[in-house]
Order: C-alpha cells, then sequence, then structure tokens
C-alpha cells in the first residue's frame, strides 16, 4: 500500500512531524492494510486526535513502530486502551512459554510507551508499569519452573518434611520500583535451607534451587527469535559473581553480619521480594533489617558511605555531562536521599522506602 492511501488525518500528522517522515509513512502504510475494514474505520473515527498520538508513538520509539509493523492487531487495543497481552498457560512446551512470554513483554511494553506518551505527566505511573511488568514476568517464569522441576523431582523439603520456600529479591530500580525501558534488573535468590526433594528423582535441595535460578535467567534474559524479557544482573548477591547463585536464608544472614560492606548496606535500602515466596523474602528483608538501618550511628556507617561516594566519584571520572553518572546528576541525588536514610531510618520507620521519589 502506497503511504499516500493512509487516512487523511494520519497523513496530516506525518507532514506536521518533526522526524523521519519519510520512514513513518512507510511504517504505517506497512501497518494499514493488515488491519480489518472495520478497525480502519474505528480507528478513523477517533480522529486527529488519534492519528497524532499514533504518529507520536512511531517518532519516538522505533521499538514500538516495529512491534506494531509486526503486530498491527495491537493497534485497535491501544486505541481503546485495553489490555490483550495474554500469557500461555498449563503444561505447554517450554519454546512456547518462552515465545509466550516474550509476546506478552512487548505487547505490553507497547501499551506501557503508548500510555506515556498521552498529553500530561505520566513518569510515576511508567516506572511503576514497567516494575510490575518485570514481576509478573519474574513470577511467571517462576511457576513454569517450579512446575517442571517438581514433575521430574518433587517438593523440597527441610529434615521435618516442612517445604522450603525460595524467594526473588528485586534490587536496584526494580526494588524501588523505579524501572525504565532500559534497565537490568537486580536480583537475589534466597531459600529456606537444606534438605531434599521428596519425588522419584530426589535431589539435594541446593541443586534443585540452582536449577530453578539457572532457569530464571534463561526465562527471562536469553534472547531468541522473539528477542528477550529482560537483562538480569546478579552480582549484588553476597560474594557477587564469585558466590553461589542461590544461597540460603541462614547464609546470607551470617554473610552480611561478617562480610558485608557499607555499599551492600546501602544497595539493601531498595531491596523488595519481588515473586516467588513473598511472605519469605519480607520475613528474610526483616531479620536484614538491622544490617541496613541502625538505631544509633556509628563510625561504620559513615565509613560505609564514604566507601560508595568514592566508588561513585571514581566512575564519575571523565563522564562529563551525564545526566546519570555526572556531577549533580540522578546518582548523586539519589545517593543524597539514600544516605539521609541511613543516617535517619533507624529511628524513623517513615523514612525506609525503596523508592527514591517517596524518600
Amino acid at each position: 500500500m502506497p503511504a499516500s492511501d493512509l487516512p487523511a488525518e494520519i497523513l496530516q500528522a506525518i507532514r506536521q512531524s518533526p522526524m523521519e517522515a519519510e520512514a513513518i509513512a512507510a511504517s504505517l502504510a506497512a501497518i494499514w492494510p493488515a488491519l480489518s475494514g472495520e478497525e480502519q474505520a474505528e480507528l478513523v473515527r477517533l480522529g486527529p486526535s488519534f492519528a497524532r498520538h499514533l504518529v507520536r508513538i512511531a517518532c519516538v520509539s522505533t521499538f514500538a513502530r516495529h512491534l506494531l509493523q509486526r503486530h498491527p492487531g495491537w493497534l485497535p487495543h491501544l486505541a481503546r486502551r485495553e489490555g490483550h497481552a495474554l500469557m500461555p498457560v498449563g503444561a505447554v512446551p517450554v519454546d512456547t512459554f518462552l515465545a509466550g512470554l516474550r509476546e506478552y513483554r512487548n505487547a505490553r511494553m507497547v501499551e506501557i510507551i503508548w500510555q506515556d506518551r498521552q498529553p500530561g505527566e505520566h513518569y510515576p505511573e511508567t516506572v511503576a508499569a514497567l516494575s510490575a511488568l518485570a514481576e509478573t514476568c519474574l513470577q511467571h517464569a517462576y511457576d513454569y519452573g517450579v512446575q517442571t522441576l517438581r514433575q521430574r523431582h518433587g517438593i523440597p523439603r527441610n529434615k521435618n518434611g516442612l517445604e522450603v520456600p525460595f524467594t526473588i529479591l528485586g534490587m536496584g530500580k526494580l526494588g524501588g520500583r523505579e524501572l525504565n525501558l532500559s534497565s537490568d534488573i537486580d536480583l537475589i535468590f534466597c531459600h529456606g535451607g537444606g534438605g531434599e526433594t521428596d519425588g522419584p528423582g530426589a535431589i539435594d535441595n541446593s541443586e534443585y534451587f540452582l536449577r530453578l535460578g539457572r532457569w530464571l535467567i534463561q526465562a527471562l534474559d536469553q534472547r531468541t527469535a522473539d528477542g528477550f524479557c529482560f537483562r538480569i544482573d546478579m552480582r549484588l548477591r553476597p560474594f557477587g559473581d564469585a558466590g553461589p547463585l542461590c544461597i540460603s536464608a541462614a547464609a546470607m544472614e551470617q554473610y552480611y553480619q561478617v562480610h558485608g560492606r557499607g555499599w551492600e548496606r546501602y544497595a539493601f535500602i531498595k531491596a523488595r521480594p519481588v515473586a516467588g515466596d513473598v511472605a519469605f523474602g519480607q520475613s528474610l528483608l526483616d531479620t536484614l533489617r538491622p544490617f541496613v538501618y541502625r538505631r544509633y550511628l556509628d563510625y561504620t556507617a559513615l565509613a560505609g558511605l564514604r566507601e560508595v561516594k568514592a566508588l561513585m566519584d571514581a566512575e564519575q571520572a571523565g563522564s562529563g555531562n551525564d545526566i546519570k553518572k555526572g556531577r549533580g546528576g540522578i546518582r548523586e541525588i539519589e545517593f543524597v536521599c539514600q544516605s539521609l536514610q541511613i543516617i535517619h531510618g533507624g529511628r524513623q520507620p517513615a523514612l525506609r522506602s525503596t523508592n527514591t521519589l517517596d524518600t
């Protein structure tokens, strides 16, 4: 279909757009014929405001534009502001699950971008929606992984026969519900302790949870023909890359008591259970709270803040006018807020928020 055959309202919006007029016209000309006549008429009835918004999205997000070219049927749902992204359910093959998870993620991303570019201020809603999307993808991957592992090995149990829980802690921007469109997600995996599974193919709990952790990373981070969901960073876990992928709650508590450093206290301000057994995760964080928020400020707390600031200054060297890492940038603003949380949060619980804007 030639671009000149697009509806007049869309052609007018393209002519008024500040960038890439030919590319935008070609993209929309590829989308429009794939819609039914009824859908085309529905969108035309929405008038110039819809046309301007469609062109605005095509201009500001190459990602959204390309996805709409691949999935033109999403456009009527966006115009109606109705959710249409569905996850595969039931015992589906792993390739089907991974493809469905990525399609769900992509569809929700386009919905979030569509809403974000509506007139008005949408930043808090946008970062919260992106964070919720990551949590949903993690929970679906967790549920699928648990279902698969239980079929093979049974349920992980302790020596008393009780099921051993597993939680996923979100750190950084995910923990603070502050994800942006290009954010990695920082995670820590933690389980309730030793024992073994109760199925015919019984394995040690540590091996069970290691396999679960590896699956979670594969499910979200692995790039397939359908793309990926989220890049996962596990370096904030105890001992970093040198440490176990999944750690027990007891080992984690001991680590922070003995080895915990200032920057780790700083990082745990953002910690929040985001998937798996959330109640177990919250109980774990309650146990670790004295490590993060001390009732009485001491020299080690101040030394830890100096350590964090020194690391930031080293990273700033040569960054120039970097809005994130440069002098007076996002990192420094967050540092001021979180330093005040560490200094005063032990005595003022209201300051113990994972979200910088709330603080």
